[in-house]
């Protein structure tokens, strides 16, 4: 394939969209290869067609009112090997300085957010680079927006007509109940008797005006479709006083219709579904509440059954998975070695619930659903709700948001205040690490933090570049698709993460006016100051400080091939953001070999800066320099021609 004029030359040796995976579990022989300093825009024809109709007798207002009732047609699964990488390049839309903005965050080329069809149409129509930059909350509100829009159309096709929705991409047939479409697999426990009825034929006329709502005192029962995992993740929302029925962003049940936001794959999106809802016997087959005309539960998940196909899919789904379909937050599995005993699990979790981090605690050892002998459910989700501090000892609150099972012992019940089924109960710190077997955490960044995103595949790599001008808060989370879209019951694929910091050297005064050695590898020094070893679940995150005028570098480890993985940046502050160039990211690879790993690398919290730094600093003076930096404004120099655009004016802010 012939570079175009406008394509920057790859480093020697390395040829466009080669790559270098590992079948090896271990971190330090993945290694990805440089794509280029231009990003790929891969296109493909949409599969959507318009259903034929019979419309001579309708009016034209009619006509497209139908349009909004009936579904649009399921569009299939991508397959990644259709993409072709021989499509022209096209640009990355860092915008200005990588600085996010107020406007809308939806492109106008950009397929409609509509559920699974959406999360296919954006894998057909990758653009990989870097994104618009954004507030974290925007795309949400973007979403939402859309949703309403789509809501009301669809509402008032209905009241012209006369008729409820019905979803015909998603019918209360077996075909939305099982991944075949036919019956259950040999390995579920999914019902084969199931009967469909809408929510106004089940609630009391005296709630008709009241089913989504939500009861506060309300317990979670699973159905007959095993929904535990889902579950789990819903009541960890409500024990954090988060209101999962936000995520219902509009529902009109006089024409049968529920709109509800979800994540998918680095972007929030809607799903359109109607009232129908499954029953086994005379009871919900899905997920329910102790009350019985509770229905908001219900529609939740239904409409993340559709995202995935079936509500068998549901049932195979992960607490994990959950939980970043409904928080868009960064979600993990707190690792022993990070707090070996008791007494130091619950410092951590004390200190990560001061950061906005929210816990839910999860017993394995036996099978799921059978009680143990404590009074705890196997499989089960408690959210941790509070830890308290004592001077001898700590205690941990924790959420019963089951009907049934509890906990025997604890401070409440030593007291005599507490029964087996009591809402919330209290754990010492010995009992935490006893009786849980996993802590789940999700964190979930303030609204107001600058969010940015880039696309990128083994095929296609990119290598994140970002600079502050202050010290600034970053948490980056690298999101592998979804293995539900190809019925996989787990992640093949393993993915990791590295952090790596160079600290901007400035020639001394006497180099005034020097160019800068073309042949100078930029990245050197280089160190590593944050590593997630390769793990084989959908998402990858980490959290680190950047420090003031350094340079930041993030790349993917992938076991395998992977055809795409979204990276999303959410910020404390405003940062200097964009992608390396083929020349630089052949620098970064070359350094790569060379890094030293930091002192912080296995820690957690903020980077301290080194006592040279802080020496250097202290004797700047305070003139204020044409880039407005006050402490570095002797080293900085930018009002120099020559330097305009090196590295240190780009760290520095004066590019």
């Amino acid at each position: 394939m012939e570079r175009s004029a406008s394509q920057p030359a790859l480093p020697a040796g390395m040829g466009r969209g080669s790559f270098q995976v590992s079948s090896s579990s271990s971190n330090s022989g993945v290694q990805a290869a440089v794509p280029g300093g231009v990003p790929f825009q891969f296109r493909a024809e949409s599969s959507r067609t318009t259903p034929s109709r019979d419309s001579h007798s309708l009016r034209p207002s009619l006509e497209r009112a139908l349009k909004h009732v009936q579904s649009q047609p399921t569009v299939k699964a991508p397959s990644f090997a259709t993409y072709d990488p021989q499509q022209p390049a096209g640009p990355s839309g860092s915008g200005e300085q990588g600085r996010p903005t107020r406007k809308s965050s939806r492109d106008k080329n950009a397929p409609s957010a509509r559920g699974r069809q959406a999360v296919f149409q954006r894998m057909k129509n990758l653009t990989f680079g870097v994104g618009s930059p954004r507030y974290w909350s925007q795309q949400m509100e973007d979403c939402e927006t859309e949703c309403k829009k789509d809501m009301m159309m669809i509402a008032a096709s209905c009241a012209a007509l006369g008729q409820k929705f019905t979803d015909q991409d998603f019918p209360p047939t077996s075909r939305s109940l099982y991944i075949n479409g036919e019956r259950p697999s040999s390995s579920s426990r999914m019902p084969h008797e199931v009967t469909w009825h809408r929510i106004t034929e089940m609630v009391s006329p005296a709630k008709r005006h009241t089913p989504m709502e939500v009861h506060e005192g309300s317990r979670l029962r699973p159905g007959a479709i095993d929904d535990t995992a889902f579950l789990g993740a819903v009541a960890m929302l409500r024990a954090a006083g988060r209101p999962p029925d936000e995520l219902i962003v509009h529902h009109d049940l006089s024409a049968g219709v529920v709109g509800v936001r979800l994540f998918k794959d680095g972007e929030w999106v809607y799903e359109v579904v109607d009232d129908y809802l499954p029953c086994s016997g005379d009871e919900l087959a899905c997920g329910r509440t102790s009350v019985r005309d509770e229905f908001w539960i219900a529609m939740l998940e239904k409409a993340n059954a559709k995202v995935h196909g079936s509500y068998e899919a549901v049932q195979r789904s992960t607490e994990l998975e959950a939980l970043e379909d409904l928080t868009s937050g960064a979600v993990r599995k707190l690792h022993k070695r990070e707090a070996p005993t008791g007494q130091e699990l619950l410092r951590l979790l004390d200190s990560r619930q001061e950061q906005g981090c929210l816990h839910l605690a999860i017993r394995r050892r036996e099978r799921r659903g059978e009680e143990h002998e404590s009074g705890l459910l196997a499989g089960h989700g408690y959210p941790v709700s509070e830890v308290e501090k004592g001077k001898l000892q700590s205690w941990c609150s924790l959420e019963n948001p089951w009907l049934r099972g509890g906990y025997h012992g604890g401070r409440s019940n030593v007291l005599g205040r507490q029964e087996t089924t009591s809402s919330s109960f209290t754990m010492d710190a010995d009992a935490v690490l006893s009786q849980f077997t996993e802590v789940l955490e999700v964190r979930t960044p303030p609204a107001a933090w600058s969010c940015y995103k880039v696309t990128l595949s083994t095929d296609r790599p990119s290598y994140p570049l970002m600079s502050a001008r202050c010290s600034t808060q970053c948490l980056v989370v690298a999101t592998q698709p979804d293995r539900r879209w190809s019925r996989q019951d787990s992640y093949l694929n393993g993915i990791g993460l590295r952090v790596h910091r160079c600290r901007v050297r400035a020639p001394s005064t006497e180099m005034h006016g020097a160019r800068q050695d073309p042949k100078a590898n930029p990245f050197e020094p280089l160190e590593l100051v944050r590593r997630r070893p390769l793990g084989k679940t959908r998402s990858a995150c980490l959290e680190f400080s950047l420090e003031p005028y350094a340079l930041y570098i993030v790349t993917v480890d992938s076991q395998y091939r992977c055809p795409c993985c979204v990276l999303r940046f959410a910020c404390s502050a405003d940062v200097q953001f964009r992608e390396l160039s083929a020349p630089e990211a052949g620098h970064l690879l070359a350094a790569q070999a060379n890094a030293t790993p930091s002192s912080e690398v296995d820690g957690g919290g903020g980077l301290t800066r080194s006592n040279s730094e802080v020496s250097s600093v202290n004797d700047v003076g305070s003139g204020e320099s044409p880039c407005g930096s006050t402490l570095l404004s002797r080293r900085c120099h930018c009002d120099s021609p020559s330097r305009q655009g090196s590295w240190w004016s780009w760290a520095l802010g004066c590019s």
